[in-house]
């Protein structure tokens, strides 16, 4: 693509019997152009794991994300997923207890695909050993609240890295924040 003009689309068929429906054009824009140095990170596997178009097969991770609002923050996605346990690595500490490091990358995504807000965290998290059985059997559920600042579609995603392991998981899930301004009843 040289320039950002419109680029028409025509489709002919031969059977008088087919009837094709199809967008009438594109806007064409260059890859380099589509680059965001907000996904650029030194750690990019997580950020690559949250742009591809279908959940990061590796560590299973269910989540589900919707809208709430406080007085004191605001808009918000509260997101709360589940990371499957027995795909946890432990390592043992000298102490007995054992250790799992998660690497944590969210971000909320505006209908042009743009990233609206982002967070990074890794947590280490040490237990006694029957607790780490009952992680390993139950799983381990995270929950965040992440701002949004306007109303529309959002696509809140997040991918999640056992740092023992190296295992990366994915989900994403649409979420709509209304605009309470304009319209009335939301429940």
């Amino acid at each position: 693509f040289k320039n950002k003009r419109f680029n028409k689309i025509e489709v002919k068929v031969n059977s008088p019997d087919l009837r094709v429906v199809h967008r009438a054009g594109y806007v064409g824009v260059q890859d380099a152009e589509l680059t965001n140095p907000k996904r650029k990170s030194a750690d990019s596997e997580l950020y690559e794991a949250i742009t591809a178009p279908l959940p990061k097969a590796g560590l299973a991770v269910s989540m589900i994300a919707h809208y709430g609002r406080s007085a004191q923050a605001g808009d918000f996605v509260r997101a709360m997923f589940h990371i499957n346990g027995s795909q946890l690595l432990f390592s043992t500490e000298p102490n007995g207890q054992k250790k799992a490091v998660l690497d944590v990358v969210a971000v909320t995504v505006d209908e042009k695909n743009d990233i609206v807000d982002d967070f990074k965290r890794t947590h280490t998290l040490k237990f006694d050993a029957a607790t780490a059985e009952r992680i390993v059997r139950d799983g381990l559920v995270y929950s965040t609240d992440v701002p949004v600042k306007k109303s529309g579609n959002y696509n809140f995603r997040v991918a999640v890295r056992d740092n023992n392991s190296k295992q990366i998981g994915s989900a994403a899930q649409v979420v709509d924040i209304p605009d309470l301004k304009r319209s009335g009843i939301f429940l």
